[in-house]
């Protein structure tokens, strides 16, 4: 973020840039989450019960990671 305001560009720009910034490191949460998540489905034995996890935490990454 320090590069960011370093940057020549108006106030609002950095703004928007920093929000990308930071949607991009949501996305890098949720791929760490849906990571553990695959681990925890795969050793348990109600595999239906544990995927919760894994179906939000994908969908977060997938989504978040398409608009940012």
């Amino acid at each position: 973020m320090p590069i960011v305001f370093a940057l020549q560009i108006p106030r609002r720009q950095q703004v928007i840039l920093m929000m990308i910034f930071g949607a991009g490191s949501v996305v890098c949460v949720a791929g760490i989450c849906r990571a553990y998540f695959t681990y925890k489905t795969t050793s348990t034995y109600d595999r239906t019960w544990q995927s919760y996890g894994l179906w939000i935490s994908g969908s977060l990454e997938l989504y978040i990671g398409m608009v940012s």
